[in-house]
């Protein structure tokens, strides 16, 4: 029998797919003075309001909303909308609900049996029922978008639907979000351009619009959309509802026209509920509380004014807490009238609900089930297998670690024969052959889950995949490469050390077949551990302690392991390999944690973000008074000629040169002293366009390119690195700020650095005060910033800081990408007053704008209008704007907010063949008759100002001084570490935990017949080991910091050379570097009962010490130079691979090359800084027997020595190791500065 949904579907194909089908059973949601506490916050802070810092969120909000309505969540920025979103979604993670509930119930006549019953909470089934948008996007990097739809599509919706339909409906989600033209590009992430970020939100959107959920909870879901789209989006959600959902949405900057939209409204102010129920009584609710809005006013901006505080003036302030005091008091007080009105006429809401009985026709209930979990796989598998071929760097890095892993171990053992230094060298090839490789696979893959793991837990959340298909299908699609790689290293290093060759096929068979099972159990071992942690830093802190056991426990580099831990060896898969090699003989026993994996990402949930908690401050800022810093500027006007910019690439395998236009002759003139706007839709090239006037780089993929023409002008100068001081450049993204700073913090370290040497440190802060009150940042001043794992301030005051911290020291030039995204409306006004005043003053700001409400658009003085592939529509002064499209033909209506007017006018509206085509033919007509009429515009322009040339060509330091940078660097990473424990405690703990892992295997060394086999391993672990643990620590925390280092680099006045990052970085690192080797060598040098005194204490910390010093060396070297932090992992991990397999004591015959080559890495000089120290003058008890037979391989520390002809002086060896590892900082710092050239 054919489900009538799907008929329904096919007859209305030519329509909208996503209104066609029918919806799922209705369910209204009901929210009972919910409250929410953060319960991370400091109970002593009595210098702070009670009612703004008194640990909660959200203060009783009571909301019903019923199928078929939306509802509209707004307010200011930080006024908690976001966390009740999330309390509706059951997703607050660690915060608690301090009272009340939130409860999600079927509709009066919408029970069925194949749907949840709702309830109170989370539910059952509730993943099928609330589809949940995020405020941000976590998506595959390496997916198209109609890849990424397409799979969300086979995730979400039943299994009984077939492909045509499936496809139908992914193709008009596409068209409906205007995503038709970007269908078939990358999503694009970290270090790859993909689709811009207004594209990236609509496609998170996209991803549960398919799945048809009953209640829709979207997290402003309109932030970063031209008002075009966003109204469109807008106007989807309405249809959806009419048809029996229940959308629930926040929102910032909305249209008028919006209004009329929304069922309900619910405005908060700092957690407090001003008003909240149906919309049509609204306003004059607030007209009779004395507060009416003007003609011409947006209703909803109107609505967000009255509720914010205005915190740029005191006196502000004061009157607008009181006004926001008493209309929360006010509303309280019509609750409990509403209230006792309900108490007295209880059977009214039951009349009311019954009067609208929920939609017959909905979804089948044979068919409403999402695929099992084998089907979840079969989906799964292909899209883990394009991302991650698609996801070049990593692989490269596989195959660069296999074959220089290979070469390594071959060289190192080459053509090993039958002299006494190659039995000792082969046994160590028996075993070192398999760890070598797999270590490595172990770093580089549990940062590859690491990252991996967070698009996962949002997934899982959503209830897309069970957590068992999702590791089989990770495991499957990276099959290929987990079994290429192994061959490659496998065959290398079997015929380059002439393995054995007789009965080669079965022999050379099972050597390849051992390394890739281990290998296969080195990739589940990483994601075993960082299914118990997120955080690279405390799942690599955990692989690595817990794989010490793999290692020690075969009884290579420990003879004789103690017994209460020799058990463990049954659970190490290089036990078994060592012994498959050894007698060669595969006795069919690997282990896997592949199944605990799935049981600990099934079960143990680690995964989301952690919430912030409020710094107190000793300095609230009014102390800091000082007189307006007045800083010399020069009037620059800048001008573009003529500019194109294509996307060049070549397809393989036919080489075939295909170009994308993205910016189409654009010429522009942006005066001084005036604010210009550049508008246009999504993909329309505004943020490019920004990026070319800072003289930022534009950097293409492995086989594409951009190819620009023409030039953009300061003054008549053309836009160089000579310019960079004159521009500041407020980027779209807001990812390069440290997670664990305050927000009065960044914007006083960045006052500090940015500002003139000439200007008093009191002045700076002072200064750094204005702007965090001119931007509204008061109340959230003493709060994290947060990040990607740190729940701190909201999207849209983290926008407003990265403003502030480039209007610091008011730049000549500011451009700013998309400056009031993420804002209410009241706070975006603000921010345009404020670049407004900065224009004024004598600066030049452009600014692109995506939803500006009236009044903001009244404040610009210049427009670039751009259409798609970055045609100009129009651009001059404001005041011709509208007269230039009237004499095109296209009048704007009275009371119509003008620039929803050109957005509507310069879209394609692709909903309809009909549609698409009036509206594509009506764009090309304004871009041509712009091209016929733009010279009459331009003749009101100015002309440059030439007198200014010099001033901007003049040399000036590019740097801010060492003496002034260095501290704020210094103390702005070492607060950011402090405040988060996993990465400040790790850099402490990690190698006196990896110590206490080889004491549990050697204890007390012997001077038995092993003593000196086990005091071999003991230097060979610590001389090759320590490095890995430098290079960890570093990778935890680096990235972060180079981030912020990059684009502070880029910022104009906020430059501090590499030398003051890299000094501060290591002055940071070295302390916990010292004191760490300190208790390691506490531990291996002291407890295990090696030779000490105070001499050879003191070399063995320094050794550690030099170690883990170059470890971090590499590591800056490596992932300075390379944006994908995964490649980096990979290639660090194979150069450490190769300093310790040549300069430790794995082997005793050691090409001599190779061996003179190991002169240039540290690790050679410790690893005979600690043998010669231990062996010298050492007697072991070996009696004839013990030596005749073998089991006593020296008898003497002297045979050793000479065994490895170790005749140095150690302090001689130890000087030189200093040096070293002093100039592979210094090498650190060069390619640094290499890569800062190229930025």
């Amino acid at each position: 029998m054919v489900d009538p949904g799907l008929a329904i579907l096919h007859s209305e194909a030519s329509g909208d797919a996503i209104l066609a089908l029918p919806p799922p059973p209705s369910y209204d949601v009901t929210i009972l003075t919910d409250t929410l506490r953060r319960w991370t916050v400091k109970k002593d802070q009595e210098d702070t309001p009670r009612d703004a810092h008194d640990g909660l969120i959200v203060r009783n909000v009571n909301a019903t909303v019923k199928r078929g309505e939306v509802m509209a969540i707004i307010g200011g920025s930080g006024s908690g909308k976001t966390t009740l979103l999330h309390a509706m979604a059951a997703r607050l993670g660690d915060l608690p609900i301090a009272e009340g509930h939130v409860s999600i119930l079927p509709s009066v006549g919408a029970q069925n049996s194949a749907f949840p019953r709702g309830g109170e909470g989370r539910f059952k089934g509730m993943s099928k029922v609330v589809g949940f948008v995020r405020q941000n996007d976590y998506l595959l990097p390496h997916l198209t978008v109609r890849e990424t739809l397409g799979y969300a599509a086979k995730l979400r919706l039943p299994a009984s639907l077939d492909d045509a339909t499936r496809t139908l409906i992914v193709e008009q989600t596409l068209q409906e979000l205007g995503l038709a033209e970007a269908a078939e590009t990358i999503v694009g992430g970290a270090g790859r351009k993909g689709i811009s970020g207004g594209e990236k939100r609509r496609l998170s959107i996209g991803c549960v619009l398919v799945s048809f959920p009953s209640v829709l909870i979207l997290d402003e879901p309109t932030t970063g959309l031209d008002s075009f789209t966003a109204f469109q989006l807008l106007e989807t959600l309405d249809r959806l509802a009419k048809r029996g959902r229940t959308i629930i949405l926040s929102l910032h900057q909305p249209r008028s026209d919006a209004f009329a939209l929304f069922s309900r409204i619910l405005l908060l102010s700092h957690g407090s509920v001003v008003y909240s129920g149906e919309t049509t009584p609204c306003l004059p609710y607030f007209a009779t509380l004395g507060h009416q809005p003007e003609k011409q006013t947006n209703p909803l901006d109107f609505l967000i004014d009255i509720s914010s505080i205005d915190t740029r003036d005191e006196d502000e302030e004061h009157e607008s807490r009181e006004r926001v005091a008493k209309l929360v008091q006010c509303w309280k007080e019509k609750e409990l009238i509403d209230s006792e009105r309900e108490k007295a006429n209880p059977a009214a809401e039951k009349v009311e609900r019954e009067s609208n009985p929920p939609p017959k026709n909905t979804i089948s209930t044979s068919g409403g089930k999402r695929p099992n979990i084998f089907q979840q796989t079969a989906i799964l598998v292909p899209r883990s297998l394009k991302n991650m071929i698609r996801g070049y760097p990593e692989l490269i890095g596989h195959l660069l670690q296999a074959v220089i892993l290979g070469l390594l171990m071959g060289i190192t053992f080459f053509r090993l024969g039958g002299q006494p230094n190659d039995i000792q060298s082969l046994k160590t090839l028996a075993f070192q052959v398999i760890p070598v490789y797999t270590y490595m696979s172990q770093v580089v893959w549990t940062f590859k889950w690491c990252t991996s793991l967070v698009v996962f837990d949002r997934e899982r959340e959503d209830g897309l995949y069970d957590s068992g298909a999702w590791v089989v299908a990770e495991f499957l699609a990276w099959m290929p490469m987990n079994i290429f790689a192994p061959f490659v290293y496998a065959v290398m290093v079997y015929f380059i050390c002439s393995m054995r060759t007789d009965d080669l096929h079965y022999n050379f068979g099972v050597f390849v077949i051992d390394i890739i099972m281990v290998q296969l159990c080195f990739v589940a071992w990483p994601l075993f551990a960082a299914s118990i942690e997120r955080s690279f830093a405390r799942a690599s802190l955990l692989g690595n302690a817990l794989s010490i056991f793999f290692i020690l426990s075969p009884g290579y580099f420990v003879v004789n392991v103690p017994g209460w831990i020799r058990w463990f060896r049954w659970l190490s898969p290089l036990f078994f390999s060592f012994r498959i090699i050894v007698i060669s003989q595969f006795r069919n026993r690997t282990f896997s944690f592949m199944a605990l994996s799935w049981l600990l990402l099934t079960v143990w949930k680690p995964g989301g973000v952690r919430h912030a908690r409020r710094i107190s401050s000793d300095q609230k800022g009014k102390e800091l008074s000082e007189p307006e810093i007045d800083l010399a500027r020069a009037r620059v006007d800048v001008r573009a000629e003529n500019v194109k910019l294509f996307h060049v690439r070549r397809t393989v395998p036919s080489w075939q040169r295909m170009e994308t236009p993205i910016l189409t002759d654009v010429s522009a003139r942006f005066p001084s002293g005036e604010v210009s706007v550049i508008m246009g839709p999504s993909g329309s090239g505004k943020s490019t366009f920004l990026r070319m006037c800072a003289g930022r780089p534009m950097i293409g993929g492995l086989l594409s390119s951009f190819e620009s023409h023409g030039q953009i002008l300061f003054n008549g100068v053309p836009v160089s690195n000579r310019t960079r001081h004159v521009c500041a450049f407020v980027e779209q993204d807001d990812d390069y700020h440290l997670p664990a700073l305050t927000v009065r913090e960044a914007l006083r370290f960045a006052a500090i650095i940015k500002l003139p040497s000439t200007i008093s440190r009191k002045r700076k802060l002072a200064r750094a005060e204005e702007v965090l009150r001119m931007l509204g940042l008061k109340e959230c001043a003493d709060g994290m910033v947060g990040g990607e794992l740190l729940k701190g301030i909201s999207g849209g005051e983290k926008r407003r800081l990265s403003l502030a911290c480039e209007m610091i020291n008011d730049p000549a030039v500011l451009i700013v990408d998309e400056p009031t995204s993420g804002l209410d409306s009241k706070t975006a006004r603000n921010v345009m007053e404020a670049l407004r005043d900065i224009a004024r003053s004598g600066r030049t700001v452009i600014a692109s704008l995506h939803q500006p409400r009236s009044d903001i658009y009244n404040m610009a003085d210049n427009f670039m209008i751009l259409a798609k592939q970055g045609n100009v529509v129009y651009q001059g002064p404001r005041q011709q704007l509208l007269t230039h499209f009237a004499l095109a033909g296209h009048i704007c209506p009275p009371l119509y907010n003008p620039s929803d007017f050109c957005m509507d006018l310069i879209s394609v509206d692709v909903r309809g063949k009909a549609n698409q085509e009036n509206s594509t033919a009506r764009v090309k007509g304004l871009i041509e008759y712009w091209r016929n009429h733009q010279d009459k515009v331009a003749e009101v322009t100015i002309e440059d100002n030439l007198e200014h040339r010099e001033w901007i060509l003049e040399d000036r330091p590019e740097h801010s001084p060492m003496h002034i940078a260095l501290p704020v660097v210094l103390e702005r990473t070492l607060r950011n570490t402090w405040r988060q424990p996993d990465l400040f405690w790790t850099r402490w703990i990690q190698a006196p935990i990896l110590a206490i892992c080889f004491f549990l295997f050697f204890l007390r060394l012997t001077k038995g017949p092993a003593g000196a086999q086990d005091r071999i391993g003991i230097v060979a672990e610590c001389t090759t080991a320590l490095a890995f643990v430098g290079f960890l620590n570093l990778a935890a925390l680096y990235p972060m910091e180079r981030t912020v280092f990059f684009h502070d680099y880029k910022s104009a006045g906020g430059r501090y050379s590499t030398a003051t990052f890299v000094i501060a970085f290591s002055l940071f690192a070295i302390i916990p570097e010292f004191i760490s080797a300190l208790i390691f060598a506490l531990i291996m040098n002291v407890a295990t009962g090696m030779q000490t005194n105070p001499r050879i204490f003191f070399e063995f910390t320094v050794a550690i010490w030099v170690e883990l010093n170059m470890g971090e060396s590499i590591g800056i070297a490596f992932a300075s130079f390379f944006d994908t932090m995964g490649l980096s992992v990979s290639l660090v991990s194979v150069f450490l691979s190769v300093a310790g397999q040549c300069s430790s004591v794995f082997s005793a015959s050691v090409a001599k090359f190779l061996a003179d080559i190991a002169w240039i890495f540290p690790m050679k000089y410790s690893a005979r800084v600690l043998l010669i120290n231990e062996m010298q003058g050492l007697q072991f008890n070996c009696s004839p027997e013990s030596i005749l037979s073998g089991e006593c391989t020296a008898a003497t520390g002297q045979q050793v020595l000479d065994l490895f002809g170790y005749h140095d002086t150690p302090w001689r060896l130890l000087v030189v190791s200093i040096a070293i590892t002093v100039g592979y900082r210094i090498a650190a710092w060069a390619i640094l500065a290499l890569r800062m050239r190229y930025i």
